[in-house]
């Protein structure tokens, strides 16, 4: 299966596409557990191998008591963690795909609290991302 931006949120109701373990001795890492085929907003196609490890959203421990990793738009920040340890795209094509595909996963455009949040999650990556990249 391969995933987009219109098919997502149906097909991760069926079943999320982001299966992950916390790695060992390794605190916040997860590895992926099964391959993730993802075809992005400018229409190129990755594939992000079973084995990848990241970090889940990267939220700083300040803002943690705020925002916290859910899981419930996971594939936003696996796929943003992948473009930037393999600089696939420029660092503002990775940040804004990875805002596109936690709205996609919301399905919202409404005020909300988890709206806010992928809001701040982006604008924290914007700020402070270039110190990874």
């Amino acid at each position: 299966m391969r995933y987009n931006l219109s098919n997502i949120y149906s097909k991760s109701i069926e079943d999320n596409p982001v299966k992950r373990s916390k790695v060992i001795n390794k605190s916040g890492v997860h590895l992926l557990l099964k391959e993730v085929k993802v075809t992005l907003s400018n229409g190129k196609e990755i594939n992000i191998p079973k084995g990848f490890e990241w970090d889940l959203a990267s939220v700083p421990q300040i803002v943690q008591s705020i925002i916290r990793d859910d899981g419930d738009d996971d594939i936003a920040y696996l796929i943003h963690d992948f473009l930037y340890v393999n600089k696939l795209t420029t660092r503002v094509f990775a940040d804004k795909e990875m805002l596109k595909w936690a709205k996609a996963m919301r399905q919202t455009d409404k005020i909300s609290i988890r709206n806010i949040d992928i809001n701040i999650r982006y604008h924290v990556v914007r700020w402070f991302g270039g110190f990874v990249w």
